[in-house]
């Protein structure tokens, strides 16, 4: 018997993805490679609105210094928000390292749908805010043990391995 629905066309439209909402986290001034300005880019000029959350803001006399360190036009961004560890679990060069005993925590979370529902339940649905989150994750003990040594831009003296 014959098919009765129409023919699948070989071409069909895709339409352009439009994000509502984008968050880069960032430093100010910012040091980013060319790729990931590229990204950055793309999601500025995908998005209806944009939030930049940072690690430092600074002033604007600091910004202007060096433009060029700042590739992101003011006019781009609409919202500029301080959030302290808003990359954690991973680092931030000259503020803190990544903490791998969380990233250890996701990947043995992500074993089964089980146990990454109760990760995502305890850490992304079960706080009401990122300053929840940080608490729920160690709080500032945990924190301060990432901070960044000046002279290296990470945490040289931070366990890496064998974390058991």
């Amino acid at each position: 018997m014959p098919s009765t629905s129409p023919p699948i066309p070989e071409i069909l439209p895709v339409y352009p993805l439009r994000e509502q909402v984008v968050f880069p986290h960032m430093v100010f001034p910012l040091f980013v490679r060319a790729e990931q300005l590229a990204v950055v880019d793309l999601w500025l000029r995908a998005a209806d609105t944009v939030i930049v959350t940072a690690e430092e803001i600074v002033d604007d006399a600091v910004l202007r210094a060096e433009p060029e360190r700042n590739p992101i036009p003011f006019f781009a961004v609409h919202h500029v928000c301080h959030v302290p560890f808003g990359a954690h679990p991973y680092a931030v060069y000259n503020h803190y390292d990544y903490d791998p005993r969380q990233l250890k925590a996701y990947h043995a979370a992500a074993a089964s749908e089980a146990t990454f529902r109760a990760y995502v339940d305890r850490f992304v649905r079960g706080v009401p805010n990122h300053a929840a989150y940080l608490e729920a994750i160690g709080g500032a003990a945990r924190l301060d043990g990432l901070k960044a040594d000046p002279q290296y831009g990470y945490s040289p003296s931070l366990k890496r391995r064998r974390l058991d």
